[in-house]
């Protein structure tokens, strides 16, 4: 992938991440997504993406345990329980 079409990418995923639907949302995975984003090939945030289709409820729900967990979102929703961990410990 060329280097705008990543750049796009990049900056599609961090707008989807900001603008979530609820304030706790949108801190929680905006925050994430801003303070990680260079960090992440393009897989990264191709299944990004796709998880941000996910309303902010069922994202909550599997995070507490209380929804089965899509694995193709596994890895992204350990990497989010693991920024908030950070956030609580500040």
């Amino acid at each position: 992938m060329n280097t705008i079409n990543f750049n796009t990418l990049q900056k599609k995923v961090l707008y989807k991440s900001k603008y979530r639907g609820t304030k706790e949302g949108d801190r929680l995975i905006g925050g994430f997504v801003n303070k990680n984003l260079n960090k992440f090939d393009e897989y990264y945030i191709l299944k990004l993406l796709d998880f941000l289709e996910l309303n902010d409820q069922d994202i909550l729900n599997m995070a507490e345990g209380n929804k089965p967990i899509n694995q193709d979102y596994q890895h992204i929703l350990d990497d989010i329980i693991e920024y908030k961990k950070e956030l609580l410990w500040k």
